[in-house]
């Protein structure tokens, strides 16, 4: 197609174009018009466009045109000397008849009388490089599996920057003048002829992507690729180069050799001068690291790096912490868990600070300044029923009354009840209370809000946040973001928005909307729209539910996938399963038994009369078979008993319901105890209940 594109052009004449026709197919159309002398309109499309034929009335017969003009048929052809009268006017017409051309598989399939048939240019292809690898007896190295290599490589280097080490990776080692590749001519293809005898120019086949010579590789006079340093061969983005062993860390503190393998030639400190020499590090020191390596590996020592020189890195100083107490010191407010005491009394330490001090600056290798880590921690003053004192480097404070503790933007307090009037993030720690807790804020991401009585969050809570209620219920007022987010409550969760967190509820869990969230409550799920007819959306996910689920749409139309059960929890529904294949299995593997011990049903009183009226080869066969049956059936029964017994624990819950009020898009998979049902188109909602399996009606 390629080819005929090129030869169509756009010659069409102006304003012929029809309005039924797609733009480009007009040009196929007049393109194969032309050849008989016929205008565009003059060819209708036998299928529908883009048809693979095209069909014109001439010389009293209908000629239909491949759309590639490499083939031309008569549809209901004549005999005798209408037939031969036929073809002297298609070919006065431009038509290359052939004189002897056997029917093709068109042909006989259609009915139609093969009359021209074209002959189909060969693709070329432009210049390419062949990949060599010298020191391998020049084994052919493709441009995918260096690219692969090459992914590989850099992922090392960038292992080496993180601490973790090279694991002893491997690449293709190059050295000076040494022979990596090849150009290979350029292939211009064989052009074709259509049915007309018009020329089809050959097309160019596209290649991976243009391979290019890159940094420290050349060509010689016979167009060859040589590289010029010793290094690691290296192809990114279509480009072929060297890549350097000596890596400098991005936050210029380390320099590394980094050793990858294997090294067909022997190693020495002129093949590293150039790459330092770019970097800038020839000292005595870096030179002196650099020869001590090169020994270990002439010893037979193979380490997967070397530190050639380091900077100094910047010292942190003292972080102004605030640790807060119950009893005993609690730990540190570091995005670890914080015990908050219910009540604290009078002169009772509730919280220290440690005064920050400043930290040392460092220098990187090439002499640049490295300012010391900032604090990110603010320090708390004491607010109403706390007093302070300093020791030493450690200000101590002190509750004046009784109560629990507050934290605010600036004070720590003692109060009634623990109200967090900021965010729960690196200033506050992740909290723990034995009470109920109200934050005018939200989790930020990686902390945590514990309490045994109910939790308010005011605004929402980040990817890795949890919050968790033991006794009480769960409320949130903005949206629960991430698949590490986490709530839990002994009794209710009630959130605006969920994306792709996990939900657990020992009663009810009322939502306004759930994407890709995993959703388990002891009670019901109750998804309802909010004032301003937004929500009541279950898109993808899971939904656990142990009585029942009510939503207005459940899916997206998207078809994502969306799993509602009901009646059973997770660990039972995977167990049903589970024990529900079992029972088939066994119950196949009992039917072939009994074919083999050729009876229909186990009845012992006929196997015992075909065992006994066997001969003795025969007899230990049926034995055998015998003694698998009896094993099959007890396991059959054990499988069969355990399945009872969930199926009756499920029953005893009551009626399972599901109420959809809006509507239901594909990929939706709804479960009611044991009963699965998909849908794989959209419809209308409903009730579905346990006590009849079908909907009860659209909502």
């Amino acid at each position: 197609m390629e080819a005929v594109s090129a030869a169509v052009g756009s010659d069409a004449p102006a304003g012929a174009r029809s309005a039924e026709v797609l733009p480009g197919e007009y040009q196929l159309r007049h393109w194969l018009a032309r050849g008989l002398g016929l205008w565009a309109e003059d060819l209708e499309p036998l299928d529908e466009e883009p048809s693979l034929f095209y069909v014109a009335a001439l010389a009293g017969v209908r000629v239909a045109l491949g759309r590639e003009g490499l083939g031309a048929y008569l549809l209901a052809p004549p005999t005798g000397e209408a037939l031969d009268e036929a073809l002297a006017a298609l070919g006065a017409h431009g038509l290359q008849v052939a004189t002897e051309l056997d029917q093709d598989v068109v042909a006989s399939q259609r009915g139609w009388l093969k009359i021209a048939a074209g002959t189909a240019p060969v693709p070329g292809r432009p210049g390419r490089i062949e990949w060599l690898y010298a020191d391998r007896l020049h084994e052919r190295v493709s441009a995918m599996a260096l690219g692969r290599r090459t992914a590989l490589m850099l992922e090392v280097f960038q292992r080496v920057f993180r601490g973790e080490g090279s694991r002893q990776g491997a690449a293709w080692v190059v050295y000076p003048g040494q022979l990596v590749g090849r150009g290979d001519p350029e292939d211009r293809g064989t052009p074709g002829k259509d049915v007309f005898g018009r020329l089809l120019p050959a097309p160019l086949s596209t290649p991976d992507g243009p391979l290019l010579a890159g940094p420290f590789i050349c060509h010689d006079e016979e167009g060859q690729l040589k590289a010029e340093r010793f290094g690691y061969l290296c192809l990114r983005d279509g480009v072929l180069s060297v890549l350097s062993p000596i890596q400098l860390s991005p936050d210029c503190l380390y320099l590394y050799w980094i050793v990858l393998g294997p090294h067909p030639q022997p190693l020495n400190g002129e093949l590293f001068l150039p790459w330092l020499e770019d970097l800038g590090f020839k000292q005595e020191v870096v030179l002196d690291n650099l020869k001590a390596m090169l020994l270990k590996m002439a010893q037979g020592q193979t380490p997967d790096r070397h530190l050639l020189a380091q900077g100094q890195p910047p010292v942190r100083g003292k972080d102004s912490r605030l640790q807060l107490s119950v009893e005993v010191i609690a730990p540190i407010v570091d995005g670890q868990p914080v015990r908050f005491a219910p009540r604290v009394k009078a002169g009772d330490p509730v919280a220290r600070r440690y005064v920050p001090s400043p930290g040392v600056p460092g220098v990187d290798l090439r002499g640049r300044p490295l300012p010391a880590p900032a604090d990110p921690y603010r320090p708390l003053s004491e607010g109403r029923g706390v007093m302070s004192e300093l020791a030493g480097d450690t200000e101590l404070f002190f509750a004046t009354e009784d109560g629990t503790l507050k934290i605010s933007e600036t004070k720590l307090s003692v109060e009634p009840t623990l109200i967090v009037e900021r965010d729960v993030s690196f200033s506050t720690g992740s909290l723990s209370f034995e009470g109920n807790v109200y934050v005018k804020g939200s989790v930020k991401r990686g902390f945590s809000v514990r309490a045994d009585g109910d939790i308010l969050i005011e605004g929402g809570v980040e990817e890795g946040g949890e919050v968790s209620a033991d006794q009480g219920s769960v409320l949130i007022g903005g949206p629960v973001m991430g698949r590490r987010a986490k709530l839990a409550a002994q009794q209710d969760i009630r959130v605006h928005f969920v994306q792709e967190a996990t939900l657990s509820a020992g009663q009810d869990i009322l939502i306004g909307e759930a994407n890709s969230a995993i959703l388990r409550a002891g009670g019901q799920v109750v998804c309802t729209k909010r004032a301003n007819g937004e929500g009541g959306i279950l898109a993808g996910g899971q939904t656990w539910a142990l009585r029942r689920i009510e939503a207005w749409q459940l899916g997206a139309p998207s078809a994502l996938a969306t799993v509602l059960v009901v009646g059973v929890n997770r660990k039972e529904a995977v167990r049903l399963d589970h024990l529900r294949r079992c029972m088939e299995e066994s119950r196949k593997r009992i039917v072939q038994l009994l074919a083999r011990l050729g009876v229909a049903r186990i009845d012992a009183r006929q196997i015992k009369t075909i065992i006994d009226a066997a001969a003795e080869p025969r007899r230990k066969v049926l034995l055998n078979y015998t003694k698998q049956l009896n094993q099959l059936v007890r396991l059959y029964q054990r499988f069969q008993g355990e399945y009872q017994t969930l199926d009756s624990q499920i029953k005893g819950a009551g009626e399972l319901e599901v109420e959809v009020k809006g509507r239901i898009y594909p990929g939706v998979t709804l479960r009611l105890g044991k009963t699965n049902t998909s849908f794989a188109a959209l419809r209308p909602g409903g009730k579905f209940c346990s006590s009849a399996q079908d909907e009860s009606g659209p909502a």
